[in-house]
């Protein structure tokens, strides 16, 4: 009979290379053996002399020797993308994780660095155009989303070796900020003495360089590879990542027309803006942002030598081209005591007799919309 030709089994495929994945993972977080483990055995002799077994010999603790410490750890931006924030809100959140490498427990200083103005970001050829402000650090409470369970914190306290940390830097965004404008930074872990729990260690240092080793003592040895931050090179004991925010809003144009209605010697038939004439003001208001706009209010006073049209305001009109619609909905004119512009649903607006002021509000202006406010005057 031939060989039996083995048939692929697309199961134990993926078995097998779940198995390798999973000895990658470990080896990968192994940290080795933990920093001041006595390493060593003692050898043994045994001889004869003239065919008589004599008493054993032994090295004793001669060859033995206490394990160093390797500093190894990353920083990593968990998420591969930026926060989406609005201008003039609180405590936004970037999210980072630590990884404790090192063959023991380690404290970790951390830094927050802001990019100067134009810096490219690591996502998407972002650009920097401004810093977020009341910088502060929280760790995850291992629900891995930033909440009112989270612990603010100065530093990273006795993080064991394998550990894996979830660190949030938490800022405020000022308020003059416009659409796709981005503050993009960099956190920073910086390896420090562990061994008093609740109090921040001295930076580490590597020890002993450019002598031989003794066996007695724990030098540190620096592994870390190099990060994104401004002099974050390879074994320095330090690992940062770069993230950022993205601001995402509305960004509103607005356009006002005037086109002349009639007047008292043309009628409509090619008027004129002479005295007695009728001049319908609208304004557009556009969003060209990336969010909807809401309670959009339009304010405008009429012009000094005029006089309102009463019942020609109207709100939530439209535009064909550049050109205003005879739309949108009729709205009071009366200011006087409950009017509907404060209504929480509807376009609402009205004139105001003594401030000459001609108000329209729409709840809500969607992403790449147009709305109109218009009204008219006679000219004095």
């Amino acid at each position: 009979m031939g060989e039996r030709q083995e048939v692929f089994n697309p199961i134990k495929y993926t078995v097998i290379v779940a198995i390798i994945l999973l000895i990658s993972i470990q080896q990968a977080y192994a940290v080795g053996t933990a920093a001041n483990t006595t390493v060593g055995s003692s050898a043994t002799v045994d001889y004869q002399v003239g065919g008589v077994s004599q008493p054993q010999r032994s090295s004793g603790t001669t060859g033995q020797f206490v394990v160093d410490r390797r500093i190894n750890f990353v920083v990593a931006e968990v998420g591969a993308s930026y926060a989406t924030v609005t201008p003039a809100t609180l405590n936004h959140a970037l999210k980072f994780s630590v990884t404790n490498l090192t063959n023991g427990p380690v404290d970790f200083r951390l830094v927050y660095t802001q990019d100067a103005t134009g810096s490219l970001g690591p996502i998407g050829g972002a650009v920097d155009t401004f810093d977020t402000f009341g910088v502060e650090f929280y760790k995850d409470n291992g629900d891995g989303i930033f909440n009112v369970s989270d612990t603010l914190i100065n530093f990273l306290d006795e993080v064991a070796a394998d550990a894996v940390i979830t660190v949030y830097v938490v800022s405020d965004i000022p308020i003059n900020q416009v659409d796709t404008d981005f503050s993009l930074g960099k956190l920073t872990a910086i390896a420090a003495l562990a061994g008093v729990v609740g109090t921040l260690g001295v930076d580490h240092i590597e020890t002993n360089t450019g002598s031989v080793d003794d066996p007695t003592t724990v030098d540190t040895v620096f592994g870390d590879l190099a990060g994104p931050a401004t002099g974050d090179v390879a074994q320095d004991g330090k690992h940062s990542a770069h993230d950022g925010y993205d601001i995402v809003t509305a960004n509103i144009v607005v356009v006002k027309n005037m086109k002349v209605i009639s007047d008292p010697f043309n009628g409509t038939s090619f008027p004129r803006a002479i005295p007695g004439a009728i001049v319908e003001y609208c304004i557009q208001i556009s969003n060209n942002g990336s969010a909807v706009a809401q309670i959009v209010t339009v304010n405008d006073t009429i012009p000094v030598g005029s006089n309102y049209v009463v019942g020609s305001l109207f709100a939530g009109g439209t535009v064909t081209g550049s050109t205003c619609n005879a739309d949108g909905t009729s709205e009071d004119d009366n200011a006087i005591g409950i009017d509907d512009l404060l209504s929480p649903t509807e376009n609402t607006g009205q004139f105001n007799a003594t401030t000459k002021v001609v108000e329209t509000k729409v709840q809500t202006l969607g992403i790449n919309a147009t709305t109109t406010s218009r009204f008219q005057i006679t000219i004095n």
